[in-house]
């Protein structure tokens, strides 16, 4: 009923039983008289007094709506307030410079992400690519908030196979890296690079601008010498401030101190029965010590890990995994714990426990993973992604100790 029709009002109120219909109709009719003859509004005149602003009142978590009879709705006695989701930044263009692969990608602390050097695509498609793609000296910015790149100052030496790490005054810090001189290996055919960067350089955000710093200790360019995809030089960062550099065939490792921007020999980070260890993975456990991981000796994987101490320089054993791992990745859990996944045709992960250098399995990944990456989420979840030419992703819950499917990427990787 709108105003202006004719509400039922066939006999005197006195006479006439109050249907509900009948009811609304004299509600509403009051409603549309008032509607019609509005009371005048006051004028009124100041000065007025000043009123000081209401005090801050905390958000409510969660408001519950107007109670429905019970056989129409029952409202749950506790009600957890949903999580604002933060919307997927999306890419509006590509990357300026094409480099597909071997490059680094590193978090800036203003949360845009810097990308350096690299290799470009082969022109022939052949595997190997011979000659190898030359690296390149270009580096680019990616903001989340815009979902744009841009170019920034290219660095002074070209890299492919080298390693970046944020300091802790912000600035970054790239190292190693191979040149474009190659040999064929005789027996497989595969190319061995000639000569690793020993140079290292470090990027200001701020200015956008890169500068020399010193270069690693000869004994640790030396072996840092790898074959084609094997890295040249892995860079962790400690909790003093300093910075760990390890090869990636050999067991020379050193530290760089950025105060002063000097290198350090550091001892050799493998034991001697294992220094080509290489497609292996390691990590910083929270006491500061560095965890090597499985591997590969040239002819078999490996399932043996080896405990660093930088501090000290000595290297020793420590539990084997229960299975052996080539090319696999691993993530320090909220907890302490490290999760590892993966290797060549292997689904399979399992949990380090840093107190009692022991193993203990761990649920199947949906799929075989290798080289992949895994990132550790706010809320203490590990990210999967990539490394068998997937789009799949997935997530893994410490709480539950279980895997679950997560969105596909755009583009396998």
């Amino acid at each position: 009923m709108v105003c202006g029709s004719n509400p039922v009002r066939s006999k005197p109120l006195s006479v006439v039983r109050l249907t509900i219909p009948a009811l609304v109709a004299t509600v509403l009719g009051v409603a549309c008289s008032a509607a019609a003859n509005p009371p005048p509004i006051a004028t009124i005149v100041g000065p007025f007094p000043t009123v000081a602003p209401p005090a801050p009142v905390a958000p409510v978590a969660a408001v519950a709506p107007a109670q429905a009879p019970a056989s129409v709705f029952e409202f749950p006695a506790t009600r957890t307030p949903r999580s604002t989701v933060t919307p997927i930044p999306r890419i509006e263009g590509d990357m300026t410079q094409a480099v597909l692969y071997d490059h680094t990608a590193t978090l800036l602390e203003d949360g845009r992400v810097l990308v350096i050097g690299g290799q470009t695509r082969a022109t022939d498609g052949a595997y190997p690519p011979l000659p190898p793609p030359p690296g390149v000296v270009s580096a680019e910015i990616y903001d989340p908030s815009t979902g744009r790149w841009s170019p920034t100052s290219p660095m002074s030496n070209s890299r492919t196979h080298h390693d970046a790490v944020m300091l802790e005054d912000g600035r970054v810090l790239v190292a190693g890296g191979l040149t474009d001189e190659f040999t064929l290996d005789g027996a497989t055919g595969d190319p061995h690079y000639v000569f690793p960067i020993a140079s290292a350089e470090v990027y200001d955000p701020s200015t956008e601008m890169w500068s020399g710093v010193g270069d690693m200790p000869e004994e640790t360019v030396d072996l840092i010498g790898t074959q084609n995809n094997s890295p040249a030089v892995m860079l962790e960062m400690l909790e003093e401030g300093k910075v760990l550099a390890v090869g990636g065939l050999g067991p020379s490792a050193a530290l760089f101190d950025a105060s002063s921007g000097r290198w350090a020999a550091a001892g050799e980070a493998l034991s001697p029965e294992h220094r080509t260890r290489q497609w292996h993975t390691s990590i910083v456990l929270r006491n500061g010590r560095v965890l090597y991981i499985g591997g590969w000796t040239g002819s078999v994987s490996m399932n043996s890990v080896e405990l660093y101490d930088p501090l000290e320089g000595s290297s020793s054993s420590t539990g084997s995994m229960i299975v052996s791992r080539l090319g696999p990745t691993a993530a320090v859990l909220p907890d302490g714990t490290v999760l590892v996944t993966g290797s060549w045709s292997r689904a399979s992960a399992e949990i380090y426990y840093p107190l009692s250098e022991t193993w203990s399995e761990a649920e199947e990944m949906a799929m075989s993973r290798m080289d992949h990456t895994m990132t550790v989420l706010r809320d203490g979840r590990v990210l999967v992604v990539g490394g068998a030419l997937t789009r799949k992703t997935e997530i893994y819950d410490p709480s539950t100790g279980t895997w679950s499917e997560a969105a596909d990427l755009l583009e396998p990787r």
